[in-house]
């Protein structure tokens, strides 16, 4: 399907800042008509451009602070990549598994409680897996300034949810398309209860952004073909200007700061390696004082289902 600039225009931001907006906020923010935005929209569902959608959340505001992404050496040939990374991301706490270039094969994204945690879930996963990933590389998290493309405020603590809001997100994360009555009515809560409950969720920002699974063949329209985790090395005087400075860049979607090993590490979505190498060249030489840059380039990915909150609370893996 051949996009137009409206249709790539809507579509960046979907991809930036999701689509729980109103049409006609969409069509303010882009400074388009109402009428042309709803039509664009409803022309990229139809022709399968969006093929889905699925609420992003801020896990740290769940008890969820720790957060880790472990890089392995593959110790034997991987009959079936596939089902290797579907084992992976059948426990709730891996969010992310990828087959990936550079020293390292392989990597996978853990969310928990602490670092205890994440260790004991490691320790598990090595057990169970040793014969295939070898030689972790565990990357701690200390800070994260960026997730799901939207700059994130510094972490003040769980935020006060009961069941009702629980059942609420596991609702509406396993079907977005559920309307707030048909929740109520599962959980028998009034509907007034539910919508106050969503909109206390939403002004919180423990729900962050609704985001369009965008069609892969429109991929490369959406500016984010290729996927790459790239480590930056910065010294410590320089590291509040240079994370300010990478939350403001578009094709960086996640952006930490590490317990050891590097200073930085961000997941940036580009066009191609061409677009990737240019962007990390640019952002050296602007920020002056970039030490090292590693790369690893996602070869294959899969991502954890949107049943996140039924089973993290069925492994006791909230501090609620």
């Amino acid at each position: 399907m051949g996009l137009n600039p409206v249709d790539l225009k809507i579509l960046d931001f979907a991809v930036q800042h999701g689509l729980h907006y109103s049409d006609e906020e969409i069509a303010k923010k882009l400074r388009l008509k109402s009428s042309t935005t709803n039509y664009s929209i409803n022309k990229l569902r139809k022709n399968n451009v969006f093929q889905g959608f699925r609420y992003k959340i801020d896990y740290r505001k769940l008890g969820l602070n720790g957060l880790a992404w472990v890089l392995f050496s593959i110790g034997s040939e991987v009959e079936d990549q596939g089902e290797l990374m579907k084992k992976l991301v059948e426990f709730p706490q891996v969010h992310v598994a990828a087959f990936i270039t550079g020293e390292k094969d392989f990597a996978i994204k853990i969310v928990g409680k602490d670092v205890a945690s994440i260790n004991a879930l490691i320790l598990e996963l090595t057990t169970k897996f040793g014969e295939v990933l070898k030689q972790p590389e565990v990357l701690f998290v200390t800070d994260q300034f960026k997730t799901h493309n939207l700059c994130v405020g510094t972490y003040k603590g769980p935020a006060d949810l009961d069941e009702i809001d629980l059942s609420l997100l596991d609702k509406k994360m396993i079907d977005p398309d559920k309307t707030l009555r048909e929740i109520g009515k599962e959980i028998s809560v009034h509907k007034n209860t539910i919508s106050r409950r969503w909109r206390k969720l939403r002004k919180a920002k423990i729900v962050l952004k609704k985001s369009p699974l965008v069609n892969p063949d429109n991929y490369f329209d959406a500016g984010m073909a290729l996927r790459t985790m790239v480590l930056f090395d910065v010294p410590p005087e320089f590291r509040a200007r240079f994370s300010l400075m990478l939350c403001g860049l578009p094709q960086v979607h996640e952006l930490h700061a590490l317990l050891s090993g590097h200073s930085f590490l961000s997941v940036i979505r580009t066009k191609n390696v061409d677009e990737l190498y240019s962007l990390i060249s640019k952002i050296s030489f602007r920020a002056g004082f970039v030490t090292n840059t590693v790369s690893h380039l996602f070869l294959k990915t899969t991502s954890h289902k949107p049943n996140y909150i039924g089973e993290l609370r069925k492994k006791n893996v909230f501090s609620f």
